[in-house]
């Protein structure tokens, strides 16, 4: 017998995909559920590039 459930290894994952299935609905509203997901989901984060090698002092 197959179970069509899915397994989560955290309720986190589950949520996402409720919100992101609710989404996709018809006349749904998207700013309200995004911002729903960006309260529960969202981090800002901030990229660092190193040039190591010295690429960039040898490129005009």
């Amino acid at each position: 017998m197959q179970s069509s459930k899915k397994i989560y290894p955290s309720a986190y994952l589950y949520r996402l995909e409720k919100l992101m299935a609710e989404r996709l609905k018809p006349g749904a509203n998207k700013e309200e559920i995004d911002a729903r997901i960006w309260d529960l989901f969202g981090e800002t984060w901030a990229v660092m590039f190193t040039d190591l090698s010295g690429f960039s002092r040898a490129v005009e």
